[in-house]
């Protein structure tokens, strides 16, 4: 069973850190995409000023001659001599500086683009890094499942089943994977009806025990945890920890555990198995801690519960770890 908890703390982790880094990709990727952009651009304008500057020099090979005789014959005076020979130094050096100027600008744009290029290509191998954890953790997840359905199961459930028109299941938070650690280590145990001890159970008594484990107290029975909890809509994904209501009048109760398996307290005279999720008549799926908020922050007081009219208590100081 540490096994299986130690599978989910690497999805749960996984998960996380892809949270975490898509955005930090996305932002490269803009960053990346802007920067080759503008090293387009001044690559482009360096062009422009290599050829007018070409142009303006070739004008003066042809027309030298031409031209220096011309400032002499034509200006008026010294002055306008003087004056016409710097306009056109000026005119020369202002061309050979734009085009400089516009090569530097081209190089360091085109080392930053490189320098962004490379920083998303560390981040995109990450992001691979991470799916592919994420993935085999998912795998030996799904494995390990199989492997208590083997043992604990009652046969009618298959592996690689899915829940019928519902997509792939959420990962759970902290206390979902608390509860549903809890539920999975009661597998064996003996069924007896109202009890709630850590040796026997009923279907609700685990259910509740089971969340109790996690810091979050919901209501005691079936027909409460379903007049109670908020509901999973029908199409919705499905997450570890989510109770499912057998029977029209509400009277069984399992948890849901992942890959279309629940773990529950059948009846008297058997023990905590598991089960395929469609095993029985589903009335209604619902999500305890969406109603208790019971998401723990670390070193912080937790807040008062709302799990029900009776269930409400003011939680202790803990701190967010996966045990």
């Amino acid at each position: 069973m540490r096994l299986w908890r130690r599978t989910t703390n690497a999805r749960l982790n996984a998960h996380q850190a892809l949270q975490q880094l898509r955005p930090r990709v996305a932002d490269s990727l803009g960053e990346t995409e802007h920067a080759s952009a503008q090293a387009r651009q001044h690559i482009i304008l360096r062009d422009l000023s290599r050829d007018r500057a070409g142009a303006l020099a070739r004008w003066q090979y042809r027309t030298g001659p031409t031209e220096k005789f011309s400032l002499y014959v034509f200006a008026s005076d010294f002055d306008d001599l003087y004056t016409n020979w710097m306009t056109r130094r000026m005119v020369e050096r202002a061309a050979s500086a734009i085009h400089v100027r516009a090569r530097t600008e081209s190089e360091i744009r085109s080392a930053a683009a490189r320098v962004a290029k490379s920083r998303l290509r560390g981040l995109q191998s990450q992001l691979r890094s991470l799916e592919r954890t994420l993935e085999s953790a998912s795998l030996r997840h799904a494995q390990q499942l199989a492997a208590m359905a083997r043992g604990f199961g009652d046969g009618y459930w298959q592996p690689g089943h899915r829940v019928p028109g519902r997509p792939q299941d959420l990962l759970p938070d902290d206390a979902a994977a608390d509860a549903t650690y809890f539920a999975l280590r009661q597998l064996g145990k003996a069924y007896v009806w109202g009890a709630t001890s850590p040796e026997t159970y009923d279907c609700s008594g685990l259910t509740s025990r089971a969340w109790s484990s996690a810091g979050v107290l919901i209501p005691r029975t079936s027909q409460i945890q379903h007049a109670g909890l908020p509901a999973v809509s029908r199409y919705a994904p499905l997450r570890p920890g989510d109770l499912v209501i057998y029977f029209a009048d509400a009277t069984h109760v399992g948890l849901y555990v992942g890959e279309g398996l629940v773990v529950h307290a059948p009846r008297p005279g058997q023990v905590v198995g598991l089960t395929s999720l469609n095993r029985m008549p589903i009335k209604r799926i619902v999500r305890p801690d969406t109603a208790a908020r019971p998401l723990r922050y670390l070193g912080a007081s937790r807040p008062i519960e709302r799990g029900g009219p009776d269930t409400a208590r003011k939680r202790g100081d803990s701190a967010a770890v996966i045990r």
